[in-house]
């Protein structure tokens, strides 16, 4: 399991929940219990922009502003911390994905900027010999991520 499955799939059950009108709360409760046990801040640049992707899901939902909050704020404490070592592409546009989503949400205006820099970086660095399938993918995402965003 990865530090923010757990999340992920609560949110995910959230939508299911939402469109399909089935009764999810078995589901809700065994994954917000696996969510207490997890530290949310992470210094991986794909696990932060997965947890602003998260809140603006939320956002999106118009469901749990706490919850949203609380991604927001693991997010921002993670940031704090990050390193950019410009070694897998796919986890740095990851950031600048969720970072977009930030943008959508007005939030962490102070790392916007960092989108750029990213999106920059990998578009003159795209000698990749390991990973080229998500790199592509995640570097296309980042660029147009319009569509992405909108689910």
């Amino acid at each position: 399991m990865g530090q923010h499955d757990p999340v992920d799939g609560y949110i995910t059950f959230k939508e299911l929940e939402a469109v399909s009108g089935f009764d999810l709360r078995v589901g809700l409760t065994n994954l917000e219990k696996l969510i207490r046990q997890v530290n949310l801040v992470s210094t991986d640049p794909l696990g932060i922009g997965g947890l602003l992707f998260d809140a603006y899901r939320l956002e999106q939902m118009e469901k749990e502003p706490e919850k949203k909050q609380a991604l927001i704020d693991a997010a921002q404490k993670g940031l704090g911390h990050c390193r950019f070592t410009h070694v897998l592409a796919f986890r740095e546009l990851g950031l600048a994905i969720g970072l977009q989503a930030a943008q959508k949400m007005l939030v962490l205006e102070e790392h916007w900027s960092l989108i750029d820099k990213i999106n920059n970086y990998w578009l003159q660095h795209r000698d990749w010999t390991e990973n080229t399938d998500i790199n592509r993918v995640m570097l296309a995402t980042s660029l147009a991520p319009e569509s992405f965003l909108s689910i």
